[in-house]
């Protein structure tokens, strides 16, 4: 998998940021020359999956921490990865069945579907406290944190080493015309 582009976002899980986050994907993968239901497509899926992050895995703090990372790869290829260091997901199968939603009273649960709509593949890996496992940050965005002096700040544990849930979203687009 050659990588010919990449940009990583850390945005704060506010409703406010979901516009941002996806506009700045949608930016970002134009230099790729996609077709416009391409570009809806991808920026739905990074809509859900920032809304995901701020609903279900930080239970609406808007304090957490909630990063994209996408990447050009060769072969007109996107992969975009969004995670975040909420709560985490107890029970994979039941939060990919359609309808299913950690809050049915405000939420209809199709999250993780329209993703799947969206994109040719998605990977959803989770951790959570029921499970004991953890999902560690990338060597980039400890780096990342550590030269803003967030870590500093925030004292040693940053919240970002415990629970959590990771998309992997990737979808081939159509060559470019000439």
């Amino acid at each position: 998998m050659v990588v010919k582009n990449e940009m990583k976002l850390e945005i704060k899980s506010q409703t406010v940021n979901i516009s941002f986050g996806r506009a700045v994907v949608a930016a970002f993968i134009s230099q790729l020359d996609p077709i416009v239901p391409e570009v809806e497509d991808i920026s739905t899926a990074v809509s859900e999956a920032i809304t995901n992050a701020i609903v279900h895995g930080y239970k609406g703090d808007p304090n957490g921490i909630i990063r994209i990372m996408v990447r050009l790869l060769a072969g007109n290829q996107v992969e975009i990865i969004v995670e975040d260091y909420g709560v985490g997901i107890s029970d994979l199968a039941a939060a990919r069945q359609f309808g299913k939603t950690s809050q049915p009273e405000e939420r209809i649960g199709i999250g993780f579907n329209l993703m799947e709509q969206c994109m040719d593949e998605v990977i959803l890996g989770t951790s959570s406290k029921d499970n004991g496992s953890r999902l560690k940050t990338s060597g980039f965005m400890q780096f990342f944190r550590q030269g803003l002096g967030l870590g500093k700040k925030i004292g040693k544990k940053t919240g970002l080493d415990g629970p959590g849930t990771r998309v992997t979203m990737r979808k081939r687009l159509q060559p470019a015309q000439v």
